[in-house]
């Protein structure tokens, strides 16, 4: 019956809030509205890609976020994907312009998760990259493989539809960037190289698929090179690589410590130690109090720099802290973007939430996206169930629990705080 009463009182053909709210790659399909949270936007924008792309460049950003009840559900990881798909749409063109960056800058970027990777290190999560380069994030616009292969094909004046003779081009454009990046060093891997020059997204996908995961943790840095000297081939001049849940290696108690600390510091190795990488291949973290925790050891002994805590003054440049939903208006334009998804005709508005319903959701949110729309999720069934024209306030009041402290949490991260601080500083 509650189908039957959304459709017919409300005007949506189905519940659009998700009830977990725990965004993937496969997010990319939900709603968004980059409009509702600008000013996170342009905060990450300008200081994490903008200013870290400028000379000499900035190897290690840090996105945070921090809250009073739980610091996860801030829109981290949707923000990179939403990013990265932007910047690969275009090489970063309207970024690139809006900020006045020298004429001939370009920008791509990937997206990884540890918790894609099973934990196992650093190379294997740089191999991913592959394959969220292979697949097309945006219905109707091309992958990140397929921008470079048809920009090496225009540069080399070769048909992009003559497979054969676009692979033969990919592949001695790439091989001789790879010279150039990193001279001296052994050539690329047969396998690597081949999985990267098929020039087809099915060939690519069906071909990382047999690579086992014993080969992704020896060679995955070979792959990445492939991959980092097609995007450098076609001329793209920075590529960032966000990298989410990082915390789940350092807190993998089936990996040694050491083990640990030295897969973490691979990332210095690679991106701040290795010339063809440095001031060009930019690593962005998702970072919060629990996962700062987890890492801080493991950064200071590996004395990456900057820092990722954004109090330290060094660091400060280096980070930027979530703000999340702020206001009511951020909450209606959050649940009418959701319920339009579900409408036959766009209305632009919040119902069937009542306005009394936005202060208390933002309330009870702590500026957490997920936890609102998994909330939205919740009332939405139940006052379906019940028959009511509108959702307000005090119905939201009355049905859903208070939200629980967890535990603590601003005690807790001030001690992170000073025990951080301390590290950075002994």
């Amino acid at each position: 019956m509650s189908l039957k009463h959304m459709r017919e009182a409300w005007g949506i053909t189905s519940n659009p809030f998700p009830p977990a709210a725990i965004a993937g790659e496969d997010s990319m399909d939900s709603p968004y509205n980059a409009d509702i949270l600008s000013e996170d936007r342009e905060q990450f924008i300008e200081k994490l890609i903008v200013k870290a792309s400028l000379p000499p460049g900035r190897e290690f950003g840090y996105l945070w976020s921090q809250g009073r009840r739980d610091d996860t559900g801030f829109g981290k990881t949707r923000l990179m994907l939403q990013t990265s798909a932007e910047l690969n749409s275009d090489f970063g063109q309207v970024i690139i312009t809006k900020y006045a960056l020298p004429a001939g800058t370009s920008m791509a970027a990937a997206w990884a998760s540890m918790k894609m990777t099973g934990v196992t290190g650093i190379y294997p999560l740089l191999f991913n990259t592959i394959s969220y380069a292979a697949q097309r994030q945006v219905v109707n616009q091309p992958s990140l493989l397929e921008k470079c292969w048809a920009a090496v094909a225009d540069r080399n004046q070769v048909n992009v539809a003559d497979v054969d003779s676009l692979s033969r081009v990919v592949e001695s454009e790439i091989q001789r960037m790879h010279g150039k990046l990193f001279p001296g060093q052994p050539a690329l891997r047969r396998d690597a190289l081949q999985v990267i020059v098929s020039c087809t997204e099915q060939q690519v996908l069906s071909s990382l698929s047999k690579i086992t995961p014993t080969a992704r943790a020896r060679n995955g840095l070979s792959y990445f090179e492939a991959l980092y000297s097609l995007i450098r081939a076609a001329g793209v001049e920075h590529f960032f690589v966000f990298i989410d849940q990082l915390e789940d290696l350092a807190t993998a108690k089936n990996v040694p410590r050491a083990t640990r600390q030295r897969e973490v510091g691979r990332f210095r190795d690679i991106f701040a130690e290795t010339a063809g990488f440095r001031g060009h291949c930019h690593a962005i973290f998702t970072f919060h109090n629990r996962a700062a925790h987890a890492l801080a050891d493991f950064w200071h002994l590996e004395r990456i720099n900057p820092p990722f805590w954004p109090q330290d003054p060094m660091g400060r440049p280096a980070t930027v802290v979530l703000k999340g939903l702020t206001s009511i208006t951020q909450v209606e334009g959050l649940l009418a973007t959701y319920l339009d998804s579900v409408r036959e005709n766009h209305t632009g508005s919040a119902e069937p939430f009542d306005p009394s319903a936005f202060q208390i959701l933002l309330e009870r949110c702590d500026g957490r996206i997920g936890q609102l729309l998994a909330e939205a999720y919740s009332v939405l069934e139940q006052a379906a169930d019940l028959g009511l024209s509108s959702i307000t306030g005090q119905f939201i009041a009355d049905a859903m629990p208070e939200p629980v402290d967890s535990g603590g949490q601003a005690e807790t991260a001030t001690s992170q705080e000073d025990t951080l601080e301390a590290l950075w500083n002994r």
